[in-house]
């Protein structure tokens, strides 16, 4: 049987369907980005079912599809008006899909609802419910309403949530039956994909770009190629024309302008490029003492502090390392909140306390950290003017790199700092129990819902310090680099 997730896989790539069914083992450690949003989407999915009340669910395990169909049907004869987790199988293709929500309309027709953590219908919503469309309007069930039901990004909590105003539904009746035409051509074809017995060849391109299955399939392509140096269809057409992926293959011709030339021509020439006289203006612009900032935040779906929003960023640690004077030795604060309230009023006044009047705040992509003194500013408006002086001050470690002031062909056409700071110090992050930003917060809000226990969360807070140190012991090693690349 052909499942909806499988569909929506077909319809990026066939091979990656085909991979899913015959190749489970190339995923080696689900990702834990992934992870989460199952977790966050079951959480708002329990949401909308205490907006909506009592309705009818069949308790099956997930392989137990045809037992869930008759189920389904069952309970629609028996009058139910709510059904969750709703099962249907096509009396044709044998494809199957689950509906988050069915409701009985009282003109006797249903509204398919899914259930969505995001903040909006996304477009690849469209094509989940055409697919869900497809199957239950075979199985004569009268659908009229079509939508996706998904946190309202304008809510803002109070003493305590309201799940009228949290929860918001987009109707997409309109756009979903649009894709009803050519759906069972497209539905044949990734049956068929399910039989082969060999994997498909697939042409490799932009759309492999957030494929499960990318480190397979590119696993013979250079790091570096001209999908690094082009970007969607442009990066398509190049790859088609010259029938190669290496850069060196591309003609002075098809050469970019701007910041891909000089990615490609230090790659090319294997040199690293160097603007010293707007690299000496930046360092001209800093002024002395030097405070180095990095934070880390945990975004909650649905808001735990009051007057926050979904997904609104909450700050629980930062680290800051101080240079005084370029002889001085370095100076380092940090804090990390460790208890399960509110991180945001210690956070403010142990950064207060520690950031000074005067001096240069050096941050690395300075819009993350300056929205969430905004933020804080907005929450603490007894503190709002002394922390946005904080972001008069702030001084943006990226601009040199991502504008190629300064360039490494070791960076692979990214500035992330996790790619600068290797290709010019040698340093990296590969060492440290927790190696991201995204790890570091999906486990904070383990440790808040008190999922992360005893060992285990000694080892996150050794962790999660270690790591955001580094990423402002990582700006001091990169400004002493950009220091020393003007005396070469």
């Amino acid at each position: 049987m052909l499942s909806k997730s499988q569909y929506l896989v077909g319809l990026e790539c066939p091979k990656a369907l085909w991979l899913s069914r015959n190749r489970r083992d190339l995923i080696e450690k689900e990702d834990m980005s992934a992870e989460y949003r199952f977790t966050v989407g079951n959480e708002v999915g329990e949401i909308a079912k205490q907006y909506y009340g009592e309705g009818f669910e069949p308790k099956t395990e997930y392989y137990e599809v045809e037992r869930a169909n008759k189920l389904t049907l069952k309970s629609i004869k028996e009058g139910a008006n709510i059904i969750y987790e709703g099962t249907a199988i096509h009396s044709q293709s044998k494809v199957f899909a689950r509906a988050d929500i069915l409701i009985l309309n009282n003109d006797k027709s249903w509204e398919l609802l899914e259930v969505k953590s995001s903040t909006g219908a996304k477009d690849y919503h469209i094509d989940d419910l055409s697919f869900q469309y497809h199957v239950f309007s075979e199985n004569r069930l009268n659908i009229k309403n079509i939508s996706v039901l998904h946190l309202n990004k304008n809510y803002s909590l109070k003493k305590e949530l309201n799940i009228n105003d949290l929860l918001m539904k987009t109707d997409v009746t309109k756009v979903v039956l649009e894709k009803q035409k050519g759906i069972e051509e497209r539905i044949e074809n990734l049956i068929e994909v399910c039989h082969y017995k060999n994997e498909p060849v697939v042409d490799l391109g932009s759309h492999c770009k957030n494929c499960s299955y990318r480190d397979y399939c590119w696993k013979e392509i250079p790091k570096y190629n001209i999908f690094s140096v082009f970007t969607g269809k442009k990066a398509d057409q190049i790859f088609l024309q010259n029938k190669s992926m290496a850069v060196e293959d591309l003609t002075e011709t098809d050469y970019p302008n701007g910041n891909k030339k000089i990615d490609l021509i230090s790659y090319l020439n294997k040199e690293t490029f160097i603007d010293r006289k707007k690299v000496s203006m930046f360092l001209n612009s800093l002024s002395y003492p030097l405070f180095f900032l990095d934070f880390e935040t945990f975004s909650p779906a649905i808001p735990i502090f009051e007057n926050t929003k979904p997904y609104e960023p909450i700050p629980f640690q930062f680290s800051l390392h101080i240079k005084r004077n370029m002889e001085s030795e370095l100076e380092h604060h940090e804090y990390l909140h460790q208890t399960r309230d509110d991180p945001r009023i210690m956070f403010t006044k142990k950064l207060l306390n520690v950031c000074e009047q005067i001096g240069t705040i050096i941050v690395y992509n300075q819009s993350f950290e300056m929205n969430i003194i905004k933020l804080l500013a907005k929450s603490f408006p007894e503190n709002g003017a002394t922390l946005l002086d904080l972001n008069k001050r702030m001084v943006d470690l990226l601009i040199p790199f991502r504008s190629r002031w300064v360039y490494s062909p070791d960076q692979n056409g990214s500035a992330s700092i996790k790619r600068v700071l290797p290709a010019f110090t040698g340093t990296t992050y590969k060492n440290l129990d927790i190696q991201g930003g995204m790890e570091a917060s999906i486990k904070y809000e383990d440790f808040f819902k008190g999922d992360l226990r005893g060992k285990e969360l000694t080892n996150y807070w050794l962790g999660v310090l270690g790591y955001c140190h580094l990423d402002t012991e990582a700006m001091v090693l990169l400004l002493e680099k950009l220091r020393s690349s003007l005396k070469t």
